[in-house]
């Protein structure tokens, strides 16, 4: 950290503070700055919210597909599926 409580191309650190920073404190200090960001009104923030909350659900849609494939790999038995996924395999090519 600068003495002069700014980073090295200019711009002010928000709540910068007068004493060294160890490690833990540098991470804990850019969580909240990105928690503070991320809650802010404006349209950037907005669109970031968005963004995680898209990527956690496709995320969440993602882990339930692959416990359902495993849950039918297992009740159907190792022929079944695999004429299963041959079929959706060409499914997905049409």
């Amino acid at each position: 950290m600068f003495p002069h409580g700014k980073r090295a191309h200019g711009d002010p650190i928000q709540g910068a503070p007068d004493r060294e920073v160890r490690p833990i404190g540098r991470v804990a200090a850019r969580v909240e700055l990105a928690v503070r960001w991320l809650t802010r009104a404006d349209s950037l923030s907005y669109v970031a919210r968005g963004a995680g909350i898209v990527l956690a659900l496709q995320l969440g849609g993602s882990a339930a597909s692959y416990l359902c494939l495993v849950l039918l790999a297992r009740w159907m038995g190792k022929l079944e599926f695999g004429v299963y996924g041959y079929v959706v395999a060409w499914a997905g090519l049409l």
